[in-house]
């Protein structure tokens, strides 16, 4: 049963998504290209100042994922979410923040932070859509299997065409 759950696991080794399982399985990363390692959108890692000076420079709103190394529900929103097509091209047209709050740095504590004094939670996954400003414009808590249901949360924000 091991090997066959193990072999399973093979395609996983090259790239290949894995579904549910992706929750569980560290992130790949795409080193100094800031994208993922499938070609995904660039985030900014820890740096809610620069995404919101990024954000008036280019007259865009920021999406700000707050997130954890450890949190599974924030693994399966990166894996299963963020790379579906209308997803990814709903998020071509914002600065995306990721801002880590359950680490042991200094960084991590100011996340959580501002976390829990702009937003009154410290749960993980939230995602919020703020304005250059930092003004929310509107907030997401949790982990959803709707994608049509996230689009719609990341349209918010926008002017309606």
């Amino acid at each position: 049963m091991f090997l066959i759950f193990a072999l399973s696991l093979l395609p996983g080794m090259f790239g290949a998504p894995l579904g549910e399982l992706d929750a569980y399985v560290p992130a790949a990363t795409g080193g100094l290209s800031g994208q993922s390692a499938n070609g995904g959108p660039g985030w900014i890692k820890n740096g809610y100042r620069e995404a919101l000076d990024r954000a008036k420079a280019e007259n865009k709103l920021v999406l700000v994922n707050f997130t954890g190394y450890a949190c599974t529900n924030c693994h399966w929103m990166d894996a299963n979410m963020f790379p579906r097509a209308e997803i990814a091209d709903a998020l071509k047209s914002l600065v995306l923040v990721e801002l880590y709050t359950d680490g042991t740095d200094a960084a991590s504590e100011e996340n959580q932070k501002l976390q829990d004094e702009k937003f009154s939670t410290v749960a993980i996954p939230y995602y919020a859509i703020v304005d250059p400003d930092g003004k929310v414009v509107s907030s997401f808590p949790g982990l959803t299997k709707n994608a049509q249901e996230f689009l719609t949360f990341l349209k918010s924000g926008r002017p309606a065409a």
